[in-house]
């Protein structure tokens, strides 16, 4: 809900525990302009910015898969999974076929945890059991066609009599509609041997499978973790509330209040309405000029007071309790570019170098997640008729490095033009120590590179001048194709 611009309820839910009965009602609607949580993890969910690589030791297999999920849109919209991922510690792909324009194609989708329901495998407590999903059908009932909440309900804790079932929840029992929603689907879903989800190969041949895969932003050794930091939630909230309240002090109390003794408003219409009856009203704003009148007998008096609330004090102090909780997200205070900072007034802004430490951080995890997910898409594929015989077992996923930025382009420049004026008596870097200095990386990170670039470019050698020129031309930028 944070993450998909649905939390107003909760929001005003939230104000009203802070501020409570009617100063709520008196600073208004509240602002969902400043999502804590939507800001960061869609800044640091950068894992699928780029195409990751599909490799196995299979290398047409590879090939046919990589082809297979491309029209999906499924690294498309790895980053919108990622980010639910990271936010709550837990989320859920879903691999399935569809028909299109006369194929069968693979299709994906990334599933809302508080849509789904698990049981974890008795013989396996990291391994779902048993999933119902939540899913909003179209299909033919009493001879009408009606759109109505279903259950998919996939069963495997019994690998001998696995099924999956489509169910119409119902207030005395549930109905199932398999057969009324798949054409040509056995009455009470598929079971037993018409379970058609089954591996096909390997140790594991006719074994079923749930065509869903669980993915963990940090294992904890249970299945779920949706408890693990939800002070990231409520800061979130938070910070929405104080941001609020900023809105509402430069809307409504950031100029000077004026008072006055035995003086009327002219030129007020009167107003009725549920506690002002009969009050005389006068539209005002900084740009009116106010008419006064008073009895001839009375002197009036005039005055203001200062404005009720600094503005810019009040943001910077807002400001620096949302930065303050950047651990919550694994950011520490030096994880904001310059123009993140309180005093700015600008948006949060995550260094380049605080995305690249939490993607190394977390892209294990991620990865245990899309190499099941290609094993279960090839799985699909074979028992839907798009391949036949396609490798199940062995694929590995790499995900592509997040380029410099061009801050981060000058400082690497920085540090090569000052190695290039030390004297080293003679002796010049390894071409790890400046991989580490350019690419952000430590050596094994380093010396991957270097064996991707022996693998492209097979007359760098072992030479280490040519390397070094080469990187000196990646980082002033004149290396052809280099933006």
């Amino acid at each position: 809900m944070v993450l998909e611009g649905r939390w107003l309820d909760y929001l005003i839910d939230e104000m009203q525990q802070h501020f409570g009965d009617p100063r709520d009602e008196v600073i208004g609607k509240p602002t969902m302009a400043r999502n804590l949580a939507r800001t960061v993890t869609r800044q640091t969910s950068a894992l699928y910015k780029s195409e990751p690589t599909i490799s196995n030791e299979d290398a047409a297999a590879a090939e046919t898969l990589t082809d297979l999920v491309r029209p999906s849109m499924l690294w498309q919209m790895g980053k919108r999974h990622q980010m639910r991922t990271m936010f709550i510690n837990d989320g859920l792909m879903a691999v399935d076929t569809v028909e299109r324009e006369g194929q069968t194609v693979l299709t994906y989708e990334s599933v809302p945890m508080d849509m789904v329901y698990i049981e974890k495998s008795a013989t396996d407590p990291m391994r779902m059991g048993r999933l119902v999903h939540a899913v909003p059908r179209t299909f033919e009932k009493d001879g009408k066609r009606v759109c109505m909440w279903t259950l998919d309900d996939w069963n495997i804790h019994d690998p001998e009599n696995p099924y999956y079932r489509i169910i119409l929840p119902g207030d005395a029992e549930d109905i199932d509609i398999t057969s009324e929603v798949i054409e040509g689907a056995p009455e009470g879903g598929y079971q037993g041997s018409d379970f058609a989800w089954r591996w096909s190969q390997g140790e594991r041949k006719g074994l079923p499978f749930i065509p869903y895969v669980l993915y963990h932003r940090e294992a904890s050794g249970k299945l779920l973790d949706p408890w693990d930091n939800i002070e990231a939630l409520e800061a979130t909230k938070t910070v929405a509330v104080l941001w609020s309240f900023w809105v509402h002090c430069v809307k409504d109390a950031s100029f000077a209040q004026r008072w006055t003794v035995n003086a009327r408003l002219r030129g007020g219409s009167v107003t009725g309405g549920e506690g002002y009856s009969n009050a005389t009203y006068v539209p005002a704003d900084p740009t009116s000029v106010m008419q006064f009148a008073t009895d001839a007998m009375e002197s009036a008096q005039m005055g203001q007071w200062l404005a009720g609330v600094d503005p810019e004090r009040l943001e910077v102090a807002v400001a620096s309790f949302e930065r303050s909780t950047a651990g919550l997200f694994g950011l520490s205070s030096g994880s904001w570019s310059q123009g993140g900072s309180a005093e700015s007034g600008y948006a949060l802004e995550v260094k380049n170098e605080a995305v690249r430490e939490i993607s190394r951080e977390v892209a294990p995890n991620f990865r245990v997640g899309d190499e099941e997910l290609m094993q279960k898409s090839a799985a699909v594929c074979n028992i839907s008729g798009i391949t036949s015989g396609l490798t199940e077992e062995g694929y590995r996923v790499e995900y592509a490095r997040l380029p410099m930025s061009a801050e981060e382009r000058r400082a690497a420049k920085e540090r090569m033009d000052t190695l290039n004026a030390a004297d080293l008596g003679g002796r010049k870097p390894s071409p790890q120590w400046v991989l580490q200095q350019v690419q952000g990386v430590d050596n094994a990170g380093a010396t991957d590179i270097m064996r991707q670039w022996e693998a492209d470019w097979n007359e760098i050698g072992g030479a280490e001048e040519r390397l070094i020129a080469h990187l000196q031309e990646r980082i002033n930028g004149t290396e052809r194709g280099t933006p």
